[in-house]
């Protein structure tokens, strides 16, 4: 079973926040990129192909694995549009190797004048303390993103839980 936490970050300092934004921006442009690249042929892409966008490769190659799924589904969409389109309001992806988890920090990495990773303070609820106790009992973590709603910064993490088999052999 799969689960997704979304957890607030506390407020930012105005540093990073514009940290965030000129990253999506990044990441829209990428987004954007790959769909073309896809749209005139070119299948075998990797962050190398992309040395004009200013994003650490780990989100790169996060982009083209989730462009190239969204491309799929709109080529059997026969959608009347010519190519995807992305929003300005695309999240940050990472996949489980990406990010960490320490205690209630998140460190994630972007890019600011080179590619380093930031320290990202989460607030402390419920919600976090549950994903806390999985991660402690080993489940696993998968694919997260960072995002902007309604003025406030989040970071959703995906965890995979495995079904505890029952070992009672006894109908009844």
């Amino acid at each position: 079973m799969q689960l997704t936490y979304v957890l607030e970050l506390l407020k930012p300092t105005t540093r990073k926040e514009n940290i965030f934004l000129n990253n999506i921006a990044e990441v829209v442009k990428n987004r954007q990129t790959v769909a073309d690249k896809l749209k005139a042929g070119e299948t075998k892409l990797s962050s190398a192909d992309f040395k004009e966008i200013n994003l650490p490769s780990a989100v790169k190659n996060q982009n083209i694995r989730e462009v190239k799924a969204l491309y799929k589904l709109f080529l059997k969409s026969d959608s009347d549009k010519d190519n995807l389109e992305f929003k300005d309001n695309q999240p940050i992806c990472y996949n489980n190797q990406n990010y960490k988890i320490d205690n209630h920090i998140i460190s994630i990495p972007l890019y600011t004048s080179k590619c380093q990773r930031l320290a990202l303070p989460v607030k402390q609820t419920k919600r976090f303390e549950k994903l806390q106790r999985y991660i402690e009992n080993g489940c696993k973590l998968g694919k997260a993103s960072l995002f902007y709603k309604r003025g406030r910064w989040y970071f959703a993490v995906s965890i995979k839980i495995t079904d505890k088999e029952t070992t009672n052999s006894s109908v009844s």
